[in-house]
């Protein structure tokens, strides 16, 4: 009888034991998945913020909705010497981007600056319209490395007017291609177009043609016009002659 108590005390002590191991065990392990979970919902609410590479603002330190006294233009270009229009809504300067020569238009309606055109003045080129394109591309390249792809692209070699292909007046191509991209809330658009003389062994006739690379840096937010009041004013001429 005597065995039998003892037996059945450390089978008793055995199992309140065990049970004390478990919880501990359980515990801790509980506490694990805790801090787990904690780092995970860290890591995947973290949010890297995007840039607009300064877009968002205005164009190389001048806002957009700026008057144009406060024009100061990139380091590249020379302000001081820029051209007003004789409206005094935009002002030319010159300068470099890159390693092309270029002129910056800034553009201002009444709510301020909303645009620059730089226009590529010294482009080299010896082969034709195949050399323009080359120039368009090699500036939509660079375009896209800062800002990703174009939303929009159209690529348009015309070539020859048909009408003239067997005939002994001198023969044109032509290229339109443009490309767009959307940087909220600015908006760039690069644009070719061109018209050059197919031939160089041609007369220079068509010396005069156009030959344009401009890239646009603009913000419709900005663009805007004031408009006299004509509430109340009446038609000169009735509805009928007029639509």
């Amino acid at each position: 009888m005597r065995h039998m108590i003892i037996f059945f005390l450390t089978l008793a002590t055995a199992l309140v034991a065990q049970e004390e191991a478990d919880t501990t065990f359980t515990e801790e392990d509980d506490f694990m998945m805790e801090e787990t979970e904690e780092d995970t919902s860290e890591i995947s609410d973290e949010v890297v913020p995007a840039t607009g590479e300064g877009l968002d603002t205005g164009y190389k330190g001048l806002a957009w909705g700026a008057s144009m006294d406060q024009l100061q233009g990139p380091a590249e270009s020379d302000t001081a010497g820029g051209a007003v229009d004789s409206e005094n809504t935009s002002k030319t300067v010159h300068g470099t981007l890159g390693e092309d020569t270029v002129s910056f238009s800034y553009h201002f309606s009444d709510l301020g600056f909303w645009k620059v055109v730089i226009e590529y003045t010294d482009l080299e080129v010896s082969d034709g319209i195949d050399g323009y394109i080359a120039h368009f591309h090699r500036i939509e390249k660079a375009l896209s490395s800062k800002y990703g792809s174009p939303m929009r692209t159209s690529q348009n070699e015309m070539g020859t007017d048909r009408e003239y292909l067997f005939s002994s007046f001198p023969k044109l191509s032509r290229a339109y291609f443009r490309s767009s991209w959307l940087v909220e809330p600015a908006s760039i658009e690069l644009l070719l177009e061109a018209v050059v003389p197919q031939s160089v062994d041609d007369p220079p006739v068509f010396g005069e043609t156009s030959r344009s690379v401009r890239l646009y840096y603009y913000n419709n937010n900005f663009f805007n016009t004031a408009v006299d009041d004509t509430t109340g004013a009446a038609s000169e001429k009735p509805l009928s002659d007029i639509y």
